[in-house]
């Protein structure tokens, strides 16, 4: 039997804004949630007290629709999880252990992507800062920020969107009284919100002392594991943008995967035009050597595509806006094809300058253009899908790579075929038609696959 926790009974017909039945979540086969139950009045607090690893933290987690149940009912603001987690996002706030912030953004940049996600305006964003008095900071690295200030720019994004249902765990960590004092009117009871809080400390020591009770007891039964409906349809173009935006400001401030991408490449002409002993290479050679580098720099930028994401709380943060999953998808696919392109403006003449000689002329780079721009498609679709894939486990720089490469090997042997006769020795022959033809159905069938499945990807 469910208990209602904290407060008087909610009004007649108001649904409460938690309300969980037998709530199980394992991980592996230990239960860190087994049998939980209780209900939470709208516009009431709840304060969750427990040692580590009592199972707070994944709570909380759940509630934000980060995570499955695997038994029991949730309903977080009337909306039963997970079958309508999509109508949930957007709705809730969550403060975690970390903040969910980007380190090498500024809280300004941090908070203007939260905001397009969400569709808050940027007069909102000016105001939480000003709020955490973060305003003459505003534009500096996150990393430069000592552990208070970097609470007090995550409290401005759980808040950003004026959520209805705040979800906080241990909020005043690494803060000071004052800084404490600062935050209270956006995360505490003036704030009007209904709020949870997890923390380790005792109830003595808690400034409001709302209880919760809580059962544990056997797991109630096997929960189904069902997709979201209703957050699919068209990509809104303005979720794409705000991503792909992030993306190209991340590599903007802090170059990682362009530089070290195109010096692969360069360093591997290199070493061809010594090994080879050939002033020139053209034909079949000259096409394999291009198409099988591009291949080996863009293995550089799969590994790292969404290590910023999964390390800095990337992921969790997108989650839990009211978007459709796929935008992501798009998003690093687009970003990895403009970084593929940055990359080949050094490729190319280096290429010319190390293996081919003063004969590439523009008749050359025009039909090179057509082929690479056909074989950046595949690789960024690949990259994108694989990335996300590989970026869950904790081998992901051997993991990438070992599906990417056998799956790009239609891409590499039809570009290969397809310039052999532009790069031949006698002078560029004509584009192979059909080798144009297999690389455009190749992106066709890979970005309709990356399109339906990206949703999985990200799933718990």
């Amino acid at each position: 039997m469910a208990e209602r926790a904290a407060g008087a009974p909610a009004a007649a017909g108001d649904s409460p804004a938690l309300e969980l039945v037998g709530l199980v979540r394992r991980y592996g086969e230990r239960a860190a949630l087994d049998d939980v139950s209780f209900t939470l009045d709208a516009g009431r607090p709840l304060v969750v007290f427990g040692p580590n690893g009592a199972g707070k933290s994944t709570l909380l987690r759940v509630l934000a629709t980060l995570l499955r149940p695997h038994a029991g009912t949730v309903e977080v603001l009337g909306e039963p999880l997970p079958a309508r987690g999509w109508a949930v996002r957007g709705r809730v706030g969550l403060l975690s252990h970390e903040p969910l912030l980007y380190r090498d953004l500024s809280p300004r940049d941090n908070l203007r992507f939260h905001a397009r996600l969400h569709g808050v305006g940027p007069d909102r964003v000016e105001e939480v800062l000003d709020a955490v008095q973060l305003g003459l900071r505003a534009d500096d690295p996150l990393h430069t920020f000592s552990r208070g200030m970097v609470q007090r720019a995550a409290v401005a994004r759980a808040v950003l969107h004026d959520p209805a249902l705040l979800l906080l765990d241990e909020p005043r960590a690494n803060l000071d009284p004052a800084a404490a004092e600062l935050v209270e009117p956006l995360i505490g009871a003036a704030s009007g919100r209904t709020w949870e809080v997890t923390t380790r400390v005792r109830a003595g020591r808690s400034r409001r002392r709302p209880r919760a009770r809580r059962r544990t007891g056997r797991p109630a039964g096997a929960g189904r594991r069902r997709r979201p409906r209703g957050d699919r349809g068209a990509v809104p173009m303005s979720t794409v943008l705000a991503l792909l935006r992030k993306e190209l400001l991340l590599e903007r401030k802090v170059p990682q995967l362009v530089p070290a991408m195109a010096l692969f490449s360069v360093t591997t002409f290199v070493v061809f035009h010594f090994a080879l002993q050939q002033r020139e290479v053209s034909g079949d050679l000259a096409a394999g050597i291009l198409v099988v580098t591009l291949l080996f720099a863009t293995m550089l930028g799969l590994n790292r595509l969404y290590v910023a994401d999964k390390e800095e709380g990337g992921f969790d943060a997108f989650l839990l806006a009211p978007v459709d999953r796929t935008a992501l998808g798009i998003a690093k696919a687009v970003a990895l094809f403009a970084f593929l392109v940055l990359v080949e403006l050094v490729m190319l003449p280096a290429f010319a300058v190390l293996l081919l000689g003063p004969g590439m002329g523009w008749e050359v780079v025009g039909k090179l253009v057509v082929v690479l721009v056909m074989v950046d498609v595949g690789l960024a679709v690949v990259g994108t899908l694989v990335g996300a894939l590989a970026v869950q486990t904790r081998a992901r720089d051997l993991i990438g790579p070992l599906i990417a490469l056998p799956l790009l090997v239609p891409v590499v042997i039809s570009a290969a075929r397809a310039l052999a006769p532009v790069l031949a020795a006698a002078g560029p022959g004509a584009l192979q038609g059909r080798y144009l033809g297999l690389l455009g159905l190749y992106d066709l069938v890979f970005g309709l696959l990356a399109y339906a499945v990206f949703d999985f990807l990200l799933e718990d």
